[in-house]
C-alpha cells in the first residue's frame, strides 16, 4: 500500500451484458500504486456497511458490479467447480471460497486469462493454452455418481461423490493449440497468466506477450524459437503435474 509497483495491466471494455469487447481490450506495462489494501474479509465488511472514504465505496461498488455482469457471462461447470474450486482441495492454487471479495479475484482472473488467449488466438501468435475436454464416457459416469449421491446426500457420500468426480473428470492441460477448448470454464480459448509468481505456466504466457505483443517481435526464427519453447513448456507441465496429483492424494491421505 501506497508504494508505486510494476505491472502488467489488462483493460477490458465490458458491455452492459457482461460481453468483453476484444477489439476495444489494451494491454500495458505499468506501474501501480494501491491507496488501501484490503484483506477479502475487510472487502466483504466494506461492501456492506461502507466507509467514509467515498472513492473507496465507489470503487468497492463498481467492482461488485462488474463481477455481477462477469458471472452472467463467464458460467463454469458446476461439476468442474466442484472438483476443482471445493474448499477440501489442498492444491491452494484455486480460489476455493464464495464470499463478493473472493468471487470478485476469480471472475477478474477468469476474464484476463480468456481475454489475453483470445487476442493470441485471433492474431495467431505462439501462445499457451489451457485445455479442458470432457467426452459422454465421462458425463455418463459423473451423471451416475451425482444420482447416487442424490439418493442418500449425506456429508459422508458427498465427500465420496467429490473424490469419485475428480478421480473421473478429465484434467485440464496445456496447449499451444489454440483450437482447443476449456470446456470446465466454457470458454473457447483460455489460459492462464495473471500469476507469473507461482507458476511457470504463466511465465511462459507472459514471455509470449512481451515478444510479440510489447515488442512487436515477429521474425521467422523468434517466432519458431518461441513455438519451440511453448511446446516444450507445455509437455514439461503435463508431464510434472503427473507426480503433484500423486503427492497432493498422498497428503490428504497422511493428513486424515
Amino acid at each position: 500500500q501506497g508504494k508505486n509497483r510494476l505491472a502488467t495491466s489488462y483493460y477490458l471494455e465490458i458491455t452492459p451484458y457482461g460481453e468483453i469487447l476484444l477489439d476495444r481490450c489494451v494491454f500495458k506495462k505499468t506501474i501501480v500504486n494501491v491507496n488501501k489494501k484490503l484483506t477479502y474479509d475487510e472487502f466483504n465488511s466494506l461492501s456492506k456497511t461502507g466507509s467514509s472514504n467515498e472513492r473507496l465505496d465507489k470503487t468497492i461498488e463498481s467492482l461488485l458490479e462488474v463481477t455481477d455482469l462477469l458471472s452472467k457471462r463467464i458460467i463454469m461447470d458446476e461439476n468442474y467447480r466442484i472438483a476443482n474450486r471445493e474448499s477440501s482441495n489442498v492444491s491452494g492454487t484455486n480460489i476455493t471460497g464464495t464470499s463478493s471479495s473472493e468471487k470478485l479475484v476469480e471472475y477478474a482472473m477468469l476474464a484476463a486469462n480468456s481475454t489475453v488467449a483470445s487476442y493470441a488466438a485471433k492474431k495467431g501468435i505462439p501462445f499457451i493454452y489451457r485445455g479442458h475436454e470432457t467426452n459422454k464416457d465421462y458425463l455418463a459416469k459423473i451423471d451416475y455418481f451425482d444420482k447416487k449421491f442424490r439418493e442418500n446426500p449425506t456429508s459422508e457420500n458427498y465427500e465420496v461423490f467429490v473424490k469419485l468426480l475428480r478421480d473421473t473428470y478429465p484434467s485440464a492441460f496445456y496447449t499451444t493449440d489454440s483450437n482447443i477448448k476449456h470446456m470446465g470454464i466454457g470458454v473457447e480459448h483460455y489460459s492462464h497468466i495473471t500469476s507469473p509468481l507461482r507458476r511457470f505456466a504463466d511465465c511462459l504466457a507472459n514471455e509470449a506477450l512481451n515478444l510479440m505483443y510489447f515488442n512487436e517481435v515477429h521474425s521467422d526464427k523468434d517466432v519458431y524459437d518461441l513455438e519451440n519453447r511453448l511446446k516444450e513448456g507445455c509437455r514439461y507441465i503435463n508431464e510434472k503435474k503427473t507426480s503433484i496429483d500423486y503427492f497432493t492424494d498422498r497428503y490428504v491421505k497422511v493428513k486424515k
